[in-house]
């Protein structure tokens, strides 16, 4: 197989061609510049992405198989799609793309202390060999399910997961569809529509498509294993997007593989192990599932949007005629801003045409000009002369599409169904949810519409294919966990208690260990109206407008000057909710000053309540090192037995969208550091944007471990470690970034150091819902299931330990349960222990009063990420930079007075 060869192949007519005019996938030559006897080709196997396509050249030199041309060539080809790492044909066959892959890996395994460089690897000796345990890994596989959980008692929930009945069965086949010329990269309607025309060729086959290469149908084709055909589509039927696209088409239709059913059956009834035929025959029903309300309806993602019931969102922008005709230069830029990558579609002569918006015109369309014919001519009088259409409005400004193309603002019309990428403002967000907040029996009721309106049992492509779906909600067996009993001071009134339904409140109990505030002061930002004649601690009005920074250095000077000792808290009284001032603040107190910041909104102080009273004050005391309350260690057996940290990770990325390229993602592991996993100290790291991996994870976990044993003044023996934020397809690949963080750390504190490792992801980013079927014995006040609830058949994985856990008590709507996967377990758990342990630490959180909805260690780690967006320096950041944060070089440091308090509380 040769790569480093200079011969280049073009396509003499545009039809052959791709869409960057290269050669399409699966060309292949094996003539006049070949060898004039010898068995070799050359193999172009993979879809062009920029530039030219270099083909693959394959020279036989030994065969005992007796391989004939087609047979080798295909098999070669075919093999390009069996690559595992994306959705996409390869530049060549994969055994040899692996092979290279693990060479490149295996640089990096040099000696983790003496890493200079990596892209030139090390000498023989410094180089480590892979662990026994990763050498027959070619699909992941992770912690086996021990058994199934027998704590708490049983109540019987609705899920919204539908049975499938019937499988497709024993086979599918599996095609590969190249369109020539291609159409757009992700223009996946376009697609749809070809490959529904050329339907009329497959012979009655129903077979479904993704919309971008792979069609799947039960039965082989009638015209063998490849063949092309050509479809014409009717006329005005493929306008997309500015580009008037050909009526013909050429399609190339390859076998690719038959997936087998039978194994997937195996695999669900945990006989076998995951295997690549297993995903791809997945992936097939996916499409299966998809294919017909793809045509039917909206689509975004996985997900389906109709009508029916929608409601229209206020805070959008309207304008009028008169609006636009004297438009200020800023609401202009505004108003761009707003409508940049809005598809419109225009009329002209009968014909459609789409396009995306790129800006607005300074001029109106009678004074915006374009040259035709060596003459200039404005847009008014082009419409007239080209199309006969006199404007109504030549005094607005006009659209400007792709290359400089106007339009007047007047002809342009919105294409329905597009997805609202921006962020939505306060209000915006307050109507948003609460449409979507509906209770259970609502959302029950219209999950069931749903299934009604996707109408799988009305489905011709899903009824050849023989799969079958249930209509009625799977019901399945589900338990709740006791609740843990918590200790306060055994000064309170109830110094001990067992919360009822995950909720409590602060009435008869004092705090286990309450801090001591000496030194602080209180700083009002805005004119609260208050009267405080007790002027000690120290009280400073301040301008929120501006001189923040400045502000708070006062106050801080006062409140050390007053208590002759160095200021442990600043109480902040802000006058609004906006984000600028509050995040100032949390900057200054976190990474300039160096002391804790604690905010309240000024309305509070006229009509205080006793739970927000309550809930200040826990936060106020976890601050300045104090311990709020901690569970029975009798409870958590785990915790109590030997010393153990428990670390929660967690990254948040920027949000989607051109204006947040470049900007960076924040990582945050925080780890307990006290007898009773009540106490959490944390680390950051600004990183690379959208990268999931930890960088510099080793180093975190060094420093996190000694601050554990500086305060217990013991090594922990265990380590549990969770982390939040990662999809499957990434599981192998953070396991082992998290892994080998927690061995390079411990070793490079004593070679001989190895506590027991147990990794666990949490996801909330998903579907899974539960509906309790009696709910006046089973539910909790809002209809919900009560706080507690774990599930570990059914809709979980049919071998791997896994399980759903509904930790928190509903306030309104549907609650989310979160989903724990465990992809390492060195510590033995069995299914009640983990459940157990986990559902008891969501006790422990030192903010509320209530139990949460994700253990504590990935709650705050989410709370240090978000913090950490606040610490980008200057007073005059915008708002986006404080939402999605901006180049890691801006970013400010904590200072180290704060690390070992809870800061972030």
């Amino acid at each position: 197989v040769q790569k480093r060869h200079h011969t280049r192949f073009f396509p003499i007519n545009a039809r052959d061609g791709d869409r960057t005019g290269n050669c399409p996938s699966g060309t292949v030559v094996d003539s006049t510049i070949v060898h004039p006897f010898e068995f070799d080709f050359y193999l172009q196997s993979h879809p062009n992405l920029q530039g030219t396509s270099r083909p693959t050249h394959y020279h036989v030199l030994l065969d005992e198989n007796r391989f004939n041309a087609d047979s080798l060539q295909t098999l070669t080809y075919n093999l390009c799609y069996n690559f595992a790492r994306c959705t996409r044909a390869v530049f060549i066959v994969p055994p040899v793309y692996y092979a290279c892959l693990a060479s490149r890996r295996a640089k990096f395994h040099a000696s983790f202390e003496n890493w200079t460089d990596t892209s030139e690897g090390a000498g023989v000796a410094s180089y480590a060999a892979v662990k026994a345990e990763l050498l027959k890994t070619i699909i992941a596989e992770f912690v086996r399910r021990p058994d199934l959980g027998r704590v708490g008692h049983s109540i019987k929930v609705r899920t919204n997961y539908f049975e499938i009945t019937d499988l497709p069965f024993p086979k599918i086949y599996h095609y590969d569809i190249v369109i020539i010329p291609e159409v757009s990269p992700t223009s996946k309607t376009s697609n749809r529509r070809i490959i529904q025309e050329a339907e009329n060729s497959f012979s009655g086959v129903k077979a479904v498509f993704d919309g971008h290469r792979n069609v799947y149908a039960v039965r082989p084709f009638p015209f063998g294993d490849a063949h092309n055909l050509e479809v014409t589509m009717p006329e005005n039927d493929m306008n997309n997007v500015g580009i008037i696209l050909p009526r013909v088409y050429k399609v190339i239709i390859r076998k690719v593989a038959e997936i087998d059913m039978r194994e997937i059956n195996r695999f669900l009834n945990g006989d076998c192990s995951i295997s690549s035929n297993i995903l791809t025959g997945i992936m097939a029903l996916n499409v299966l599932i998809h294919h017909k309300p793809s045509k039917e309806h909206i689509k975004v993602g996985r997900i389906f949007y109709t009508n029916q019931g929608s409601q229209l969102l206020d805070g959008g922008m309207e304008s009028t005629v008169e609006d636009l005709w004297r438009i200020h230069d800023r609401d202009r830029t505004k108003l761009e801003k707003c409508l940049k990558n809005l598809k419109i579609f225009v009329v002209l002569r009968f014909s459609r045409h789409r396009f995306r918006i790129s800006k607005l015109t300074n001029t109106s369309a009678s004074s915006t000009t374009l040259e035709v014919n060596g003459q200039q001519i404005d847009i008014a009088t082009y419409f007239f002369n080209t199309y006969g259409r006199r404007l109504q409005y030549p005094f607005l400004p006009c659209v400007v599409v792709r290359n400089e193309t106007y339009l007047p603002i007047e002809i342009c019309n919105v294409v329905e169904g597009q997805r609202y990428m921006r962020k939505l403002n306060e209000r915006q967000m307050a109507d948003m949810i609460e449409f979507t907040c509906q209770p259970p029996q609502i959302r029950t009721y219209t999950i069931n519409q749903g299934i009604e309106i996707l109408n799988y049992r009305q489905n011709e492509y899903m009824y050849q294919f023989g799969f079958q779906i249930s209509n009625d909600m799977v019901i399945t067996q589900a338990r709740v966990l006791p609740t843990p009993t918590l200790y306060y001071h055994p000064a309170s009134k109830e110094d001990t208690f067992i919360p009822k339904d995950g909720l409590w409140n602060l009435k008869n109990k004092k705090v286990a260990t309450g801090a001591t505030l000496g030194s602080w002061a209180c700083a009002v930002f805005g004119n609260a109206g208050m009267n405080i004649p007790n002027r000690n601690p120290p009280i400073q009005h301040c301008n929120p407008q501006g001189g923040i920074e400045n502000s708070l250095k006062q106050v801080w000077v006062r409140a050390g000057n007053s208590a002759k000792s160095k200021p442990q808290l600043i109480l902040c009284i802000l006058p609004n909710t906006g984000a600028p001032l509050y995040a100032e603040i949390k900057r200054v107190g976190d990474t300039v000053i160096g002391v804790a910041t604690q905010c309240i909104q000024g309305k509070h102080m006229f009509s205080a309540k006793k739970q927000y009273c309550a809930n200040v004050c826990l936060k106020t005391n976890v601050k300045l090192g104090g311990m709020n309350s901690f569970i029975d260690p009798s409870q958590m057996p785990f915790i109590a037995q030997r010393p153990i940290i428990i670390m929660g990770a967690s990254v948040i990325h920027p949000a989607p969208g051109e204006q947040n390229t470049g900007r960076s993602s924040i990582a945050a592991v925080t780890a307990s550091v006290d007898a009773k996993a009540f106490r959490y100290f944390a680390a950051i790291r600004i990183q690379h944007g959208k990268q999931v991996v930890i960088d510099d994870l080793a180093e975190i976990i060094k420093e996190l471990l000694k601050t554990f044993y500086q305060t217990c003044g013991r090594k922990p023996e265990r380590i549990l470690f969770y982390r939040d934020g990662i999809s499957e397809n990434q599981f192998l690949i953070v396991r082992e970034n998290v892994i080998k963080a927690i061995n390079a750390a411990c070793k490079s504190l004593d070679e001989k150091y190895k506590p027991t490792i147990t990794f666990v992801v949490v996801q909330k980013r998903h579907h899974t819902r539960f509906f309790p079927i009696d709910t006046r014995r089973d539910g909790d006040r809002t209809g919900n299931c009560p706080s507690g609830t774990v599930v570990d058949t059914t809709v979980v994985h049919p071998f791997e330990f896994d399980f759903y856990l509904l930790s928190h008590p509903s306030l309104q709507g549907i609650s989310r349960p979160a989903h724990y996967h465990v992809l390492y377990d060195e510590n033995g758990f069995n299914a009640d222990s983990l459940q157990t342990l986990t559902y008891n630490l969501c006790f422990n959180f030192a903010r509320c009063t209530r139990a949460v909805s994700i253990v504590p260690p990935v709650y705050y780690a989410r709370l240090v990420c978000r913090r950490a967006r606040f610490h980008v320096s200057g007073e005059n950041r915008s708002n986006r930079d404080i939402l999605e944060g901006i180049g890691s070089a801006s970013y400010a440091v904590v200072k180290s007075e704060l690390l070992n308090f809870m800061y972030f509380a």
